[in-house]
């Protein structure tokens, strides 16, 4: 089971787009090339342009933990690593 360190309930965190950590990047920019890379699924485009992010981010992941299976890297290592980043730079 993954360890999930403790979260800041939606309705008390304001996104911050300007806001840049250890980096050139804003979290703006970040959230913009996380855009750019949900786009390559054949089904993103139309999804997106209806305001649905959640499908294309979800088949995302699910396409990068194959990926993970594939090359023997595990999928809760990179869940918790990533969470620890995404913390960090709220």
């Amino acid at each position: 089971m993954l360890n999930q360190p403790p979260t800041t309930p939606p309705d008390t965190f304001k996104f911050k787009p300007g806001k840049t950590v250890s980096s050139d990047y804003t979290n703006g920019e970040r959230a913009s090339v996380a855009v750019e890379s949900l786009m390559v699924h054949p089904d993103a485009p139309g999804s997106l342009a209806n305001g649905d992010y959640e499908t294309p981010l979800v088949d995302t992941l699910a396409n990068l933990f194959h990926l993970c299976d594939r090359e023997g890297i595990s999928v809760e290592s990179v869940l918790a690593s990533a969470t620890r980043h995404w913390q960090s730079e709220r």
